[in-house]
Protein backbone atom coordinates (compact mmCIF):
# COMPACT_ATOMS: atom_id res chain seq x y z
CA UNK A 1 0.00 0.00 0.00
CA UNK A 2 1.07 3.68 -0.53
CA UNK A 3 1.87 6.35 1.76
CA UNK A 4 0.50 9.44 2.00
CA UNK A 5 1.92 11.62 4.30
CA UNK A 6 3.63 8.53 6.34
CA UNK A 7 0.37 6.72 6.43
CA UNK A 8 -2.08 4.55 4.35
CA UNK A 9 -5.36 6.64 3.31
CA UNK A 10 -8.66 5.91 4.04
CA UNK A 11 -9.83 3.40 1.45
CA UNK A 12 -6.52 2.08 0.22
CA UNK A 13 -6.07 -1.85 -0.79
CA UNK A 14 -3.32 -3.56 0.08
CA UNK A 15 -2.66 -6.16 -2.43
CA UNK A 16 -1.26 -9.58 -2.03
CA UNK A 17 2.20 -9.88 -3.72
CA UNK A 18 2.84 -13.51 -5.33
CA UNK A 19 6.45 -14.19 -4.13
CA UNK A 20 9.52 -16.40 -3.80
CA UNK A 21 11.02 -14.08 -1.45
CA UNK A 22 9.87 -11.93 0.82
CA UNK A 23 12.95 -10.97 2.82
CA UNK A 24 12.33 -7.60 4.05
CA UNK A 25 13.50 -7.56 8.22
CA UNK A 26 13.83 -4.87 10.63
CA UNK A 27 16.62 -4.12 12.65
CA UNK A 28 17.52 -1.80 15.57
CA UNK A 29 20.81 -0.18 15.64
CA UNK A 30 22.90 -0.58 18.78
CA UNK A 31 24.69 2.36 20.18
CA UNK A 32 28.01 1.03 21.89
CA UNK A 33 29.47 3.22 25.01
CA UNK A 34 33.22 3.62 24.99
CA UNK A 35 33.02 4.29 29.06
CA UNK A 36 33.68 2.07 31.57
CA UNK A 37 32.17 2.50 35.02
CA UNK A 38 33.94 3.76 37.93
CA UNK A 39 36.68 1.12 39.10
CA UNK A 40 35.73 -1.48 36.85
CA UNK A 41 35.97 -2.86 33.40
CA UNK A 42 32.52 -3.16 32.45
CA UNK A 43 31.40 -0.67 29.92
CA UNK A 44 28.49 1.19 30.01
CA UNK A 45 24.94 0.16 28.78
CA UNK A 46 24.66 0.31 25.10
CA UNK A 47 21.32 2.53 24.39
CA UNK A 48 18.98 1.69 21.70
CA UNK A 49 19.57 3.74 18.20
CA UNK A 50 16.89 4.06 15.02
CA UNK A 51 15.03 1.46 13.70
CA UNK A 52 15.06 0.57 10.06
CA UNK A 53 14.46 -2.51 8.17
CA UNK A 54 15.38 -3.68 4.66
CA UNK A 55 15.36 -6.91 2.65
CA UNK A 56 14.67 -7.28 -1.65
CA UNK A 57 11.19 -8.99 -2.60
CA UNK A 58 11.72 -11.32 -5.15
CA UNK A 59 9.44 -12.97 -7.91
CA UNK A 60 8.43 -14.08 -11.57
CA UNK A 61 7.41 -10.89 -13.93
CA UNK A 62 3.53 -11.07 -13.39
CA UNK A 63 1.41 -9.13 -15.55
CA UNK A 64 -0.29 -5.97 -13.62
CA UNK A 65 1.19 -6.73 -10.65
CA UNK A 66 4.55 -5.31 -10.07
CA UNK A 67 3.93 -2.08 -12.23
CA UNK A 68 3.59 0.29 -9.20
CA UNK A 69 7.14 -0.95 -7.94
CA UNK A 70 8.66 -0.56 -11.06
CA UNK A 71 7.47 2.62 -11.53
CA UNK A 72 8.71 3.42 -7.76
CA UNK A 73 12.23 2.07 -8.82
CA UNK A 74 11.88 4.49 -11.84
CA UNK A 75 10.94 7.33 -9.74
CA UNK A 76 8.19 7.72 -12.37
CA UNK A 77 4.47 7.15 -12.78
CA UNK A 78 2.97 5.30 -16.05
CA UNK A 79 1.71 7.66 -18.34
CA UNK A 80 -1.11 6.80 -20.78
CA UNK A 81 0.15 6.85 -24.84
CA UNK A 82 -2.05 6.83 -27.92
CA UNK A 83 -2.33 4.10 -30.02
CA UNK A 84 -1.01 3.99 -33.13
CA UNK A 85 -3.22 2.74 -36.08
CA UNK A 86 -1.79 -0.67 -36.56
CA UNK A 87 -2.07 -1.32 -32.54
CA UNK A 88 -5.60 -0.32 -32.81
CA UNK A 89 -6.42 -2.66 -35.66
CA UNK A 90 -4.46 -5.83 -34.08
CA UNK A 91 -6.12 -5.54 -31.27
CA UNK A 92 -4.68 -3.53 -28.08
CA UNK A 93 -6.91 -1.21 -26.34
CA UNK A 94 -4.15 0.58 -23.83
CA UNK A 95 -0.82 1.69 -23.98
CA UNK A 96 1.38 3.19 -21.46
CA UNK A 97 4.79 4.07 -21.02
CA UNK A 98 7.43 4.98 -18.43
CA UNK A 99 10.15 6.88 -18.27
CA UNK A 100 12.84 8.48 -15.28
CA UNK A 101 11.77 10.82 -13.13
CA UNK A 102 12.13 12.79 -9.60
CA UNK A 103 8.57 11.32 -7.75
CA UNK A 104 9.21 9.59 -4.85
CA UNK A 105 6.98 6.85 -3.55
CA UNK A 106 6.66 5.18 0.08
CA UNK A 107 5.05 2.06 0.68
CA UNK A 108 3.71 -0.07 3.55
CA UNK A 109 4.69 -3.86 3.52
CA UNK A 110 2.36 -6.08 5.31
CA UNK A 111 3.53 -9.53 6.23
CA UNK A 112 1.00 -12.27 7.27
CA UNK A 113 1.86 -15.15 9.14
CA UNK A 114 -0.83 -17.91 8.89
CA UNK A 115 0.14 -20.34 11.22
CA UNK A 116 -1.56 -20.38 14.23
CA UNK A 117 -1.32 -18.06 16.02
CA UNK A 118 -1.41 -15.67 12.94
CA UNK A 119 0.84 -12.85 13.23
CA UNK A 120 1.55 -9.85 11.32
CA UNK A 121 4.55 -7.54 10.95
CA UNK A 122 3.66 -3.93 9.19
CA UNK A 123 6.60 -2.28 7.83
CA UNK A 124 6.61 1.43 7.36
CA UNK A 125 8.38 3.91 5.02
CA UNK A 126 9.74 1.39 2.34
CA UNK A 127 11.00 2.80 -0.60
CA UNK A 128 12.41 0.58 -4.08
CA UNK A 129 16.23 1.08 -3.94
CA UNK A 130 16.98 -1.05 -6.59
CA UNK A 131 15.28 -3.92 -9.03
CA UNK A 132 16.57 -5.57 -11.28
CA UNK A 133 15.22 -7.92 -13.95
CA UNK A 134 15.67 -11.13 -15.92
CA UNK A 135 15.57 -12.52 -18.95
CA UNK A 136 16.62 -16.02 -19.83
CA UNK A 137 15.78 -17.96 -22.83
CA UNK A 138 12.89 -20.39 -22.56
CA UNK A 139 12.60 -19.64 -18.45
CA UNK A 140 10.39 -17.40 -16.40
CA UNK A 141 11.25 -13.53 -16.18
CA UNK A 142 12.17 -12.64 -12.88
CA UNK A 143 12.42 -9.47 -11.16
CA UNK A 144 13.47 -8.49 -8.06
CA UNK A 145 13.22 -4.86 -5.78
CA UNK A 146 15.92 -4.15 -3.21
CA UNK A 147 13.81 -2.00 -0.53
CA UNK A 148 15.05 0.22 2.41
CA UNK A 149 12.56 1.14 5.14
CA UNK A 150 12.04 2.90 8.51
CA UNK A 151 10.99 0.64 11.14
CA UNK A 152 11.40 -2.96 12.71
CA UNK A 153 8.46 -3.87 13.67
CA UNK A 154 7.41 -6.39 16.26
CA UNK A 155 4.92 -9.15 15.22
CA UNK A 156 1.26 -9.04 16.59
CA UNK A 157 -1.78 -10.81 16.76
CA UNK A 158 -3.99 -8.42 15.34
CA UNK A 159 -4.32 -6.73 11.98
CA UNK A 160 -2.26 -3.60 12.11
CA UNK A 161 -3.74 -1.89 9.71
CA UNK A 162 -5.71 1.22 10.44
CA UNK A 163 -9.59 1.22 9.90
CA UNK A 164 -10.47 1.99 6.40
CA UNK A 165 -7.61 0.07 5.13
CA UNK A 166 -8.50 -3.52 3.33
CA UNK A 167 -6.74 -6.66 1.89
CA UNK A 168 -7.33 -6.75 -1.92
CA UNK A 169 -7.44 -10.00 -3.32
CA UNK A 170 -4.12 -11.38 -5.48
CA UNK A 171 -4.34 -11.27 -9.49
CA UNK A 172 -4.10 -13.92 -11.36
CA UNK A 173 -2.49 -13.00 -14.28
CA UNK A 174 0.34 -14.89 -16.46
CA UNK A 175 4.20 -14.36 -15.60
CA UNK A 176 6.07 -13.55 -18.78
CA UNK A 177 8.29 -16.12 -20.53
CA UNK A 178 10.55 -15.98 -22.74
CA UNK A 179 9.65 -18.58 -25.71
CA UNK A 180 9.41 -15.75 -28.67
CA UNK A 181 10.25 -12.26 -29.58
CA UNK A 182 12.99 -10.02 -30.24
CA UNK A 183 15.64 -7.74 -28.82
CA UNK A 184 17.53 -4.16 -30.40
CA UNK A 185 19.61 -2.20 -29.14
CA UNK A 186 20.59 1.37 -30.36
CA UNK A 187 20.41 5.24 -29.27
CA UNK A 188 18.05 6.16 -31.40
CA UNK A 189 14.47 4.45 -31.22
CA UNK A 190 13.78 4.63 -35.30
CA UNK A 191 17.34 2.95 -36.18
CA UNK A 192 17.54 -0.15 -33.43
CA UNK A 193 19.79 -2.56 -34.38
CA UNK A 194 18.80 -6.40 -34.05
CA UNK A 195 20.57 -8.74 -31.46
CA UNK A 196 20.19 -12.06 -33.51
CA UNK A 197 21.94 -14.04 -30.19
CA UNK A 198 21.28 -13.26 -27.05
CA UNK A 199 20.49 -16.04 -24.49
CA UNK A 200 20.10 -13.81 -21.80
CA UNK A 201 19.46 -10.35 -20.21
CA UNK A 202 19.86 -9.20 -16.73
CA UNK A 203 18.56 -5.24 -16.24
CA UNK A 204 19.50 -3.78 -13.15
CA UNK A 205 18.53 -0.33 -12.03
Amino acid sequence: GKEVDGELATGTVMRPLRLSDNGIVGTVQKIESQVNLPETRIQATPETGTESCSGALASEWNIDEQDELIAAAMCSDWKDVELSEIETETGFTEKKELTLGTERAVFQVLKKYNQAPVEYQLFKGVQVNEMTITMALNSFVTVSFGCLGANHPTSVTENPLPSGVTLGAALTTKSFKTLEGYMKIGDDFDTLSAMRQCPNLSLSV
